[in-house]
């Protein structure tokens, strides 16, 4: 493969454990980037929720409103190619992750782990 591809580093404004704030952030800047032609936007670790939430990554409530959040976050890639790579606590059986979820084109398209919060 040879060429270059446009990568965009976003860093939103977030304010703590506001989801809806949060990703109303994220979904603007993902798409300022996808209308300048970025193949992938990178968004900070925990930026769904802002990393600072302490004893809150924790809370089923917070936990519930991430995953719906990142629901959200993938249909607003819908018809686009641009990849939205995203941070957020994600639950697993009993263990509460710190991961990077990757949507495109309306659809998360994997995960991955940095490890427990």
């Amino acid at each position: 493969m040879s060429g270059y591809i446009r990568i965009a580093a976003a860093v939103p404004r977030l304010e703590t454990a506001n989801i809806n704030f949060n990703v109303q952030q994220i979904i603007s800047l993902y798409r300022e980037a996808a209308e300048k032609k970025a193949a992938v936007v990178l968004f900070p670790e925990l930026s769904v929720t802002g990393s600072s939430c302490g004893d809150l990554f924790f809370d089923k409530l917070l936990l519930r409103r991430s995953r719906s959040a990142l629901q959200q976050l993938a249909e607003a890639t819908s018809g686009c190619s641009t990849i939205l790579a995203v941070g957020l606590p994600w639950q697993e059986k009993s263990r509460v992750l710190n991961v990077t979820a990757v949507c495109q084109n309306g659809e998360i398209r994997g995960f991955t782990a940095k490890g427990q919060l």
